[in-house]
């Protein structure tokens, strides 16, 4: 946890960094006082001329690094050179400027809390250090609407009421006269150079997986099967025979999973050890109050319990780093990309003739919901405010109509701080902002979520596809090279490791847990059901628990809200909510 809090006093107290209470961790700055309480896990504190800079690494900090960072803040070098490849989060204070400048990387699973208030700053990767400032830890219900529609809340909005949260990649300076923000930039890309560097793509990631090979002996890899990560296990396989890998599945409910079988044909094929972690129902239920309190937020992915429960065996097997390849996706091309580029001839008629934006209103009014009537009369022009705009489909998954009756809310509230989060890029392509949208949103919003999971277990998450450096490379690629085929250059550089084509060519299966498992009456989530009834109403809940995605996502969301409130609002123990959900699915059992 990194918590640094800035704070006005009525008498000065000598110039600045006269005082310095090691006990307290705070600085008395003239009339500000200055608190910083870098983490445990690779969180550094310097002083560096008048300036005191803290934040938090991926790597350990060593000597070389802090030279590094301080020959680079003296010289004026830009934030995202400073940041790099390794530091996560950065925060440097100018008590003589009286200014204090806060950056993310977007490969950073740290969550960035920040409030600016008269008189006072707070910014912290943690929701337990914001209440440790002093800050009321409250679930904002102004954010319901977005929160249902998407599961995640788009930034510079938070979840919790008066607390604002930083985007990926993005840098604030803040006013300590005004206490405003004062300036706001937001993670730019290179325009693409009409190569076609396979070669490079894969030197870059080699050079990022081999750096976390390196300094962490015992990583390991999380194996799906899929294209993306088992790019990361080849490239790791190559340098390291004898990494590990690992996968999750929802067995425990479901004997058709398919998804252990798909990652361990990858990895027999690759000659890597594979260990598939099983569970249980009973410990997935109490996986997931686990996991929300380490998390601090809701987990959003069914899959998160599972990756909690699994970073909790591998840290008991002495692992201290784990690869995921999520970000794959956005940066060489998804089924959004392939999409567009494959219809971009009459989604530039769409455009120009602007049908879709007199169909839609008229096809959400009938319920043309089909994909085609969907994808048809969506706008895909640089109205971002249109709930009907074309990138406001993706990463959504509760039902519009249900939402809006549960909510009573406007277009406006069901997209929430979605275009503004897109502002910056409104000058792109349309390909370029579904990269944009999803790495600034769901994957960011995925990775802290993750990250934190890991740490709570004494991991390290890495994920290699959102390190500046590959993005910087994938990013500069055009997309008619990166569109060749379905994901054209991580298909290349497997064929160039030697991966067959029929591991290569294969159907992309996404296994995930069908609401039939635990959406319905009686299913595996009916205790946690009969408990959040009395806050969201027991018909409610009932008239969403149905096997249809949109209605049972929302029920997901209703869920995950109301267990973090018991955690954090109500101040229910892990353990506590654990045995009660416990009780009331034993009693069940008995009585059928």
């Amino acid at each position: 946890m990194l918590l640094v809090t800035v704070r006005s006093r009525s008498v000065p107290a000598g110039p600045a960094l006269e005082s310095y209470n090691e006990s307290t961790h705070e600085f008395d700055c003239g009339d500000l006082r200055i608190g910083i309480r870098a983490g445990t896990l690779f969180g550094f504190r310097h002083k560096i001329g008048d300036l005191i800079v803290a934040g938090e690494s991926c790597f350990p900090f060593k000597e070389g690094d802090t030279r590094s960072l301080e020959e680079g803040i003296l010289d004026g070098a830009p934030y995202d050179v400073l940041l790099g490849d390794h530091i996560l989060v950065l925060v440097v204070i100018d008590p003589l400027k009286r200014v204090v400048t806060i950056a993310q990387s977007l490969a950073s699973w740290r969550p960035c809390y920040f409030s600016v208030k008269s008189g006072s700053f707070t910014f912290s990767t943690s929701v337990s250090g914001l209440r440790e400032a002093g800050h009321e830890v409250v679930w904002d219900p102004a954010c319901m609407p977005e929160y249902l529609m998407y599961r995640f809340v788009a930034p510079p909005r938070s979840m919790l009421r008066g607390i604002r949260k930083l985007a990926g990649g993005q840098l604030l300076v803040v006013d300590l006269e005004e206490w405003q923000v004062c300036e706001d930039r937001r993670w730019r890309w290179q325009d693409g150079r009409g190569v076609d560097p396979k070669e490079e793509i894969t030197n870059v990631l080699r050079a990022r997986i081999e750096e976390w090979l390196e300094s962490f002996p015992s990583t390991g890899i999380l194996l799906s099967g899929g294209l993306d990560s088992s790019l990361l296990a080849a490239i790791a396989r190559a340098a390291y025979p004898d990494v590990p890998t690992f996968s999750t599945n929802f067995s425990f409910a479901n004997s058709d999973d398919g998804e252990a079988q798909y990652a361990l044909s990858m990895a027999r094929h690759l000659g890597v050890a594979h260990q598939v972690h099983n569970t249980t129902p009973e410990r997935y239920l109490t996986g997931w109050v686990e996991s929300i309190y380490a998390a601090e937020h809701p987990v959003v992915h069914l899959q998160s319990v599972l990756l909690h429960i699994l970073f909790q065996d591998r840290a008991a097997a002495g692992h201290g780093a784990i690869l995921c390849g999520d970000g794959g996706d956005n940066v060489f091309g998804n089924a959004s990309h392939e999409f567009l580029y494959r219809y971009r001839s009459a989604i530039a008629f769409l455009r120009t003739m602007r049908v879709s934006s007199t169909l839609a209103p008229l096809a959400d009014a009938l319920g043309w919901h089909g994909r085609w009537g969907t994808l048809l009369t969506r706008r895909y022009d640089r109205q971002l405010s249109s709930v009907h705009h074309f990138l406001w489909l993706l990463g959504r998954y509760g039902d519009r109509s249900i939402v809006e009756r549960l909510c009573s809310c406007d277009d406006a509230a069901l997209l929430g701080e979605h275009p503004g989060l897109l502002e910056a890029y409104c000058d792109k392509p349309l390909l370029d902002q579904v990269t944009a949208l999803g790495l600034l949103f769901n994957v960011h919003a995925t990775i802290t979520i993750w990250g934190k999971l890991a740490e709570a277990s004494g991991i390290s998450l890495a994920c290699p596809y959102t390190s500046p450096s590959v993005l910087a490379a994938g990013m500069s690629i055009p997309w008619d090279v990166k569109l060749r085929e379905q994901k054209h250059l991580i298909r290349a550089a497997l064929r160039q490791l030697g991966v067959p084509e029929t591991l290569i060519a294969r159907r992309k299966l996404s296994f995930g847990f069908s609401p039939r498992f635990w959406a319905p009456k009686g299913a595996l989530f009916q205790p946690i059901v009969d408990m959040a009834g009395k806050v969201h109403g027991e018909g409610v809940l009932a008239s969403l628990q149905r096997e249809e995605g949109g209605a049972s996502m929302v029920l997901w969301c209703l869920l995950n809200q109301f267990l973090w409130m018991q955690l954090f609002e109500v101040g229910r123990s892990v353990e506590d909510l654990s045995a009660e959900i416990l009780d009331r699915r034993r009693t069940a059992a008995q009585s059928r």
